[in-house]
């Protein structure tokens, strides 16, 4: 683990000189195509794996997208067409989103979520484990929210006007 000092005289995401991305590590290797992708990549400089199997499953996965451009280019296009999850949680938690928007916008967009993944691990196929057992995990995972999304919505019994009691 590096301190907070070596991070920045590294320059993994902003230079020294004058605190910008550009010139970083960051700007030399992104290549995303979507904020959620962009934000991935810098958590992940900020905070790198550690044990050595899960740094080679993140590998193995990595090599697995550029031996198959197409692969890499048909997720991209999934993942594109994506709803930014992660940015429609953090306006419900800052409350710039009202409940409508939770429910609505997130049950569509954990259900459209879904069937990008189930596109994206039919079309991996078995090529990789570590790559289809990931996709699963995260396609397993938006389900079960939507479900509880789909769920809850209908109740609108607590404080919020939304959820169970305790929301």
């Amino acid at each position: 683990v590096l301190d907070a000092a070596t991070r920045r005289n590294l320059e993994l995401i902003r230079t020294i000189r004058n605190e910008r991305k550009h010139g970083s590590l960051l700007w030399v290797l992104d290549r995303t195509k979507t904020a959620a992708g962009g934000r991935l990549l810098k958590r992940w400089l900020e905070q790198p794996l550690l044990e050595p199997a899960a740094i080679e499953a993140r590998q193995d996965a990595v090599e697995e997208l550029v031996r198959d451009f197409a692969l890499l280019d048909d997720a991209g296009g999934l993942l594109k067409e994506a709803a930014d999850l992660e940015r429609l949680l953090s306006r419900v938690h800052c409350a710039g989103a009202n409940a409508r928007d939770l429910w609505v916008g997130g049950v569509r967009a954990f259900e459209e979520q879904s069937e990008a993944l189930e596109t994206l691990r039919t079309r991996v196929g078995g090529t990789d484990e570590t790559l289809s057992a990931a996709i699963v995990a995260a396609r397993r995972a938006t389900d079960e929210f939507a479900g509880w999304l789909r769920a809850e919505a209908p109740k609108k019994t607590g404080p919020s006007g939304i959820g169970r009691e305790q929301y």
